[in-house]
């Protein structure tokens, strides 16, 4: 079983925090040694703020060795940065918590921030501490109040890059506290927020273009996003993994076994029964599956084209695929006319 783990593929392309949940997993199912997923557990949390949690791996892996000051001095400079953060964003909370301040609060950003500085004198460096008390709670491991306090930031921050890593945070700290509803919007809002913006409003650096870091934010987005389709309590994924496999293997049959399809679909027969017969009553393959529970068989009755629509169909792109073939020729054409043509460099030797 080991060979098809995919934890491996997996987490170059997660935040470190993501990783100890399938960590964890791997020492559950035993597929690794457990010596070897520790390690990489610890490896993982030195780069954290969860002092603790290192230490207690430390001393599993190391159980002869006495615990390294560096822990002490790090969790000393941890609790001292907490305090700090937290003054700084109470500050910023105490107003926007206030209900006569939360009833003022309107969509647009701007107009917020300047009745927040006229009567609060909340400014725009007190606002940014809730980033950065939000972005140290989730290094904590206090994914729970990550999410309160950049939540509230992303609310009042017109600071499309830090907006942009909020959202990233919030995510994060949705899917590690399994709020999986929440998580899925989330996930849809920065789907969103990915796609739309222009390479031109990305981050980039000499060695990363523009496009480059947006393909990166997408294959991110795609790997994290599993989290949350496969935990989603509705089970979405594999409904809709379900309705594909129905969907295709009825436009291959005419005829077809429930118990097959049932069994195709991972599901019991009494289940499979049930779930193909409220497919075929809200899709539109009504019009066209008739079950016979006596033979417990679905049969498809679909409407012959007219010759005409047939021609239509098997012509659609014709003039497309000639156009190409004809560019494909002219091409292979041209190359060998330019290799059987003597260069300049060769004319002159």
């Amino acid at each position: 079983m080991a060979e098809h783990d995919l934890t491996k593929t997996i987490i170059p392309y997660l935040d470190r925090h993501l990783a100890f949940p399938l960590l964890a997993h791997l020492v559950d199912s035993q597929l690794f040694p457990v010596e070897q997923v520790q390690a990489a557990q610890y490896e993982l949390a030195k780069g954290t703020n969860m002092v603790d949690y290192a230490v207690s791996l430390f001393t599993q892996l190391y159980p002869d060795q006495e615990i390294p000051e560096e822990f002490s001095r790090k969790r000393e400079r941890a609790v001292s940065t907490n305090e700090r953060l937290q003054q700084e964003a109470q500050a910023v909370l105490d107003v926007i918590e206030n209900p006569d301040v939360a009833q003022a609060l309107r969509q647009d950003k701007n107009q917020n921030l300047t009745f927040l500085k006229d009567n609060y004198n909340v400014t725009l460096e007190q606002i940014n501490a809730l980033y950065n008390f939000g972005q140290f709670q989730y290094t904590y491991g206090n994914y729970s109040g990550a999410a309160d306090y950049l939540y509230h930031f992303r609310v009042l921050s017109t600071d499309n890059e830090l907006n942009t890593s909020a959202h990233w945070g919030k995510l994060a700290s949705d899917i590690l506290t399994g709020k999986w509803d929440t998580a899925l919007e989330e996930l849809n809002t920065l789907r969103d927020v990915v796609d739309s913006r222009s390479p031109s409003s990305l981050l980039t650096t000499p060695t990363e273009p523009a496009a480059l870091a947006q393909l990166h934010s997408r294959t991110w987005l795609a790997h994290w996003s599993l989290f949350v389709y496969f935990n989603h309590p509705q089970g979405q994924f594999l409904d809709n993994a379900r309705y594909l496999i129905s969907e295709a293997y009825c436009r291959i049959h005419q005829r077809i076994d429930i118990g097959d399809l049932s069994e195709r679909l991972n599901l019991s027969r009494d289940e499979g029964e049930k779930w193909i017969v409220n497919l075929i009553r809200e899709t539109r393959m009504g019009a066209e599956a008739k079950i016979d529970l006596e033979k417990n068989v679905i049969e498809i009755h679909r409407t012959a084209l007219p010759v005409y629509q047939t021609v239509i169909e098997k012509t659609r792109g014709l003039a497309f695929r000639t156009q190409a073939l004809g560019a494909g020729m002219l091409h292979s054409q041209q190359a060998v006319q330019s290799q059987s043509q003597p260069s300049v460099v060769d004319g002159a030797r």
